[in-house]
């Protein structure tokens, strides 16, 4: 069986409830869900679950001008994650996203 993955950056002006009420609509996924780290500094993260894959998206100062990561994976448990052939799908991903709503995008 295979699996993939995938981890953008995504630059948005507005906040983490706008960017995702975004997605939802342009890419066809369920309302997502936020919950808060347990650990310092408690940043809020959103969590989708689709069609055996989840999602996440949250704050992010890891790419200059780009605010927010959406990372998403197959929804398997991490043991059969290393049987898995794994498939990078994150530049495809990228293009479709920005395809499909206008966001700037990069990987």
């Amino acid at each position: 069986m295979n699996t993939a993955k995938a981890k953008v950056y995504v630059a948005f002006d507005g906040g983490l409830e706008s960017l995702c009420a975004l997605i939802e609509k342009v890419v066809a996924v369920p309302k997502f869900y936020f919950k808060s780290d347990y650990e310092y500094p408690h940043q809020v993260t959103a969590m989708c679950e689709c069609l055996g894959f989840e999602l996440w998206i949250k704050e992010s100062d890891k790419k200059e001008c780009f605010n927010y990561s959406f990372k998403f994976e197959s929804s398997v448990s991490v043991d059969d994650f290393d049987k898995e052939q794994c498939h990078d799908i994150s530049i495809w991903f990228a293009k479709h996203l920005n395809i499909v709503s206008d966001l700037k995008v990069i990987i």
